[in-house]
């Protein structure tokens, strides 16, 4: 939602974005990680060490104004940009299977500014 980039990449929100649309952004400078967008290889541990780690995330990414966290998806460490989608679990905020999309890939985070 914060991260106009992306949904210019996308053609639209990347909580409504379909799995073919967030293809589009592998292998593509316009999709490399920024301030306000940051990618996960790997989804957060169900203990109180992933809910911190994701905490954390969250919490940067709302005290910079809000952005963009997707899950499953790995960047190439000196570019940033996506290289390819690890094999999560792919849900909407609600849980429920993205539409689109199959039953693995990334999984889509939009922590809102903080009002503090």
């Amino acid at each position: 939602m914060f991260d106009v980039r992306l949904r210019t990449l996308l053609g639209s929100p990347a909580g409504n974005a379909t799995y073919a649309q967030f293809l589009t952004g592998l292998r593509n400078p316009s999709a490399a990680e920024s301030g306000d967008k940051d990618h996960k290889g790997e989804q957060y541990g169900n203990g109180t060490e992933g809910a911190g780690e994701l905490a954390k995330d969250v919490g940067a990414l709302a005290n910079a104004g809000g952005g963009t966290v997707i899950l499953g998806l790995r960047e190439d460490r000196a570019t940033s940009i996506p290289q390819h989608a690890n094999p999560e679990p792919l849900t909407d905020e609600g849980g429920r299977p993205r539409r689109g999309a199959p039953a693995r890939g990334w999984t889509v985070r939009e922590p809102p500014p903080s009002r503090w």
